[in-house]
């Protein structure tokens, strides 16, 4: 359901943005991780745990999750409903998912008044369990997609009004970061045309009242550029993370600081022999202490996961195990959250399978993820200990079918 503009095909597999739609039965999964040894160390593995649909939804994905405590995290996404009467007709709207340490239950969301076919919450960030941000976007009934933020109180969720970019017709936020209820920072692009056409990152700021657009620099030579993730240390310090794509239609990493009155953009490292390179997700403990994740392309067969730390002052790669197995567009890193500057965990897909890795202050090692057997990927991961994370993410391919989206915790 998700249209890409020209210019952003070649790198829609190293990236969350447009994550592709799960395909659901009647409900989805999670996973949770017990101490197990892989590559010769103690490394947690993830467990499933059953997550519901809402009625009449035939599939779904999750692409963001946050947890304020281990016995609360709110996932959120999209839900898709399929009619098989010829021609197919499918239509998309929002989905919010309830962790309360045993269970996950389905929030009902809100829909702007002027939606169409298509809405879908690709961010969240909660600062407790009675308040919780989500972004994304919707179609309208022109065939624009505008900007979508949606804010849960503890017992329901409300839409908040956002501000479109002058002839904005593609324009979407992909994630967000909330240091309090009044001080959220979103993250995404907009585009002039639908299908084609020149694109810019987008940032957005809620005050507590009002939600505002910030100016964002465009990287030099850059046809698109996007941001995918952020995280804030506070309304003065912010970083977020994306990547840009050329005339060449090769995409390169891109990292940006806010410090509380200017985004500015800080060089980021590419893989040594990479044709393209992208970053997804963003976590810092502190705001000399950065971990980004992402993907790159070495050659047509080769796919690499990719991490890089900003110590302050430069952002540098950190080696990154890539399974051994079968090659997959989508091999990367999409989600990334850190506990500490010694311990973060990673999730994305390989192999047409969900990954999971860890950093240990001194290497990145693989997790065993409990999957199903269908393709399955992991979009996020939020992380209350340095031993309990909550992943969730889906089924790319076939909307039309039937299929479940996926949730692991560890």
């Amino acid at each position: 359901m998700r249209r890409a503009f020209t210019g952003m095909a070649a790198v829609a597999a190293l990236t969350v943005y447009f994550p592709a739609a799960a395909s659901a039965a009647t409900t989805s999964t999670a996973a949770t991780s017990t101490p197990n040894t892989t590559h010769g160390s103690s490394v947690p593995s993830w467990t499933i745990q059953p997550v519901p649909l809402p009625p009449g939804a035939t599939n779904a994905y999750l692409p963001a999750v946050s947890c304020p405590s281990a016995a609360s995290c709110t996932a959120v996404g999209s839900r898709f409903e399929t009619w098989t009467n010829r021609p197919w007709r499918v239509t998309e709207g929002e989905l919010a998912e309830h962790w309360n340490g045993s269970t996950w239950t389905t929030q009902a969301t809100s829909r702007p008044a002027d939606e169409g076919a298509t809405g879908t919450l690709s961010g969240v960030s909660c600062t407790s369990a009675a308040s919780c941000t989500a972004v994304g976007d919707y179609q309208n009934r022109s065939g624009n997609y505008l900007t979508l933020a949606e804010h849960w109180n503890g017992r329901s969720w409300a839409i908040q009004a956002t501000p479109t970019p002058p002839a904005g017709a593609f324009v979407s936020l992909k994630g967000v970061w909330c240091t309090s209820a009044a001080s959220c920072t979103a993250v995404g692009y907009y585009a002039t045309g639908l299908t084609s056409g020149p694109g810019a990152t987008l940032v957005e700021y809620w005050n507590g009242s009002t939600w505002t657009i910030q100016p964002t620099p465009h990287p030099s030579g850059a046809e698109v550029s996007i941001l995918t993730g952020v995280w804030c240390a506070s309304a003065a310090s912010c970083t977020a993370v994306g990547y840009s794509v050329g005339t060449s239609q090769a995409s390169l990493t891109l990292a940006e600081r806010w410090n509380g009155s200017t985004w500015t953009i800080q060089p980021t490292p590419g893989p040594s022999g990479s044709t393209s390179s992208a970053l997804s997700g963003v976590s810092c403990t502190t705001t000399a202490s950065c971990t980004a994740v992402g993907g790159a392309i070495e050659s047509p067969n080769t796919r690499l996961t990719l991490a890089e730390h900003w110590n302050g002052s430069t952002w540098t790669i950190q080696p990154t195990p890539t399974p051994s197995g079968p090659i997959d567009d989508s091999t990367g890193l999409h989600a990334v959250s850190c506990t500490s500057v010694n311990r973060c965990t990673a999730v994305g897909e390989f192999g047409k399978g969900a990954l999971a890795e860890r950093w240990n202050g001194t290497k990145w090692e693989q997790q065993h993820t409990t999957s199903p057997a269908s393709h399955k990927l992991l979009y996020a991961v939020s992380c209350t200990s340095s031993r309990t994370c909550t992943a969730v993410g889906g089924t790319p391919g076939n909307i039309y079918r039937s299929d479940q989206p996926l949730a692991e915790h560890e």
